[in-house]
């Protein structure tokens, strides 16, 4: 791409919960990037977290310099700003294969934006599997020395009732227990399998 100096505006969004995180968070990013050699930051303004839906967002307005569009795409791909406002120049030209580098370059952002997502996932339904368990375990637990309602379930082991019955329903369809006398207990295999 021609070598020439970018001039933009640069909007920067945290959107999180507490609204103290929201803002320290942006805060960090801010300071972050004007400590940066290249881009040179002229101007910033920072503005407090307000309530959005369930969550909080805050957002910084930054004036910035730089060295050329490459500079820029590489800023965009790190830190990707919400919006971004070229002030100058008003035309680009480059090359076909400028533009082939530039490309390949987004594409190697989003797969490693996507690899990235993929192993969140994995790891949360791994995570979210071990919560199963450990629930289920702890139900078990909860009913080794006698029978309980669904009501007393959820008392001794701090989980809500709508929120566990999935989880007894669930574990009595593996006929780990079983529901009689409007009370859960275990299977006489399972308690001996506790103990």
């Amino acid at each position: 791409m021609e070598k020439q100096g970018v001039l933009a505006r640069i909007s920067i969004e945290v959107i999180g919960a507490p609204k103290d995180f929201v803002d320290d968070t942006l805060n960090h990013v801010v300071n972050e990037i004007k400590a940066l050699k290249e881009p040179k930051t002229l101007s910033s303004e920072v503005f407090e977290a307000e309530p959005h839906e369930k969550l909080f967002s805050a957002f910084a307005e930054m004036e910035m310099q730089f060295s050329d569009q490459k500079s820029l795409a590489e800023f965009c791909f790190h830190y990707t700003p919400s919006r971004i406002e070229i002030i100058s120049p008003k035309e680009f030209t480059f090359t076909m294969k400028e533009y082939e580098d530039f490309l390949n370059d987004f594409l190697a952002a989003i797969h490693d934006n996507y690899m990235i997502v993929k192993n969140l996932q994995a790891e949360n339904e791994l995570l979210n599997a071990n919560v199963v368990n450990l629930v289920k375990n702890i139900i078990m637990l909860s009913l080794y020395d006698f029978d309980k309602t669904v009501e007393q379930i959820a008392k001794s082991i701090g989980i809500n009732q709508e929120q566990l019955k999935p989880y007894l329903e669930d574990m009595q369809k593996e006929g780990r227990i079983i529901f009689r006398n409007g009370k859960y207990g275990l299977v006489k295999e399972e308690r001996v399998a506790v103990k």
